[in-house]
């Protein structure tokens, strides 16, 4: 069962049209990677799945509800997360650390009154 469908995706910044067309589908309870070259439009693609582009043309849906005009907090309330390459770790935190910086928990849950 595909979750998370492209269709006809196009991203065109200026002159250059980065995505062109691209359709695709990721399913549930399988793992799927991006291979492509430097500028090969890797990152503007997951960019545009996470909500931080939006797309020029094309739709985007995830369990049939569009995607296509949400920002990254939305689509992280979705369950769609993007993972930047960055080189600006904290080497003094573990994996799940860093991955969870600026969305740690502020509040208790289940307090009783």
């Amino acid at each position: 069962m595909s979750i998370l469908n492209l269709q006809s995706v196009v991203k065109i910044f200026g002159a250059t049209t980065v995505l062109n067309g691209i359709t695709t589908s990721f399913s549930s309870g399988t793992v799927s990677a991006i291979v492509g070259d430097n500028g090969a439009g890797k990152s503007t693609l997951c960019k545009t799945i996470a909500g931080v582009y939006h797309p020029t043309s094309g739709e985007l849906s995830l369990d049939d509800a569009k995607l296509t005009h949400l920002n990254p907090h939305e689509t992280r309330a979705k369950g769609i997360e993007m993972i930047y390459q960055d080189l600006a770790l904290a080497r003094q935190h573990d994996v799940i650390s860093n991955l969870y910086f600026g969305r740690e928990l502020t509040g208790f849950a289940g307090m009783l009154d």
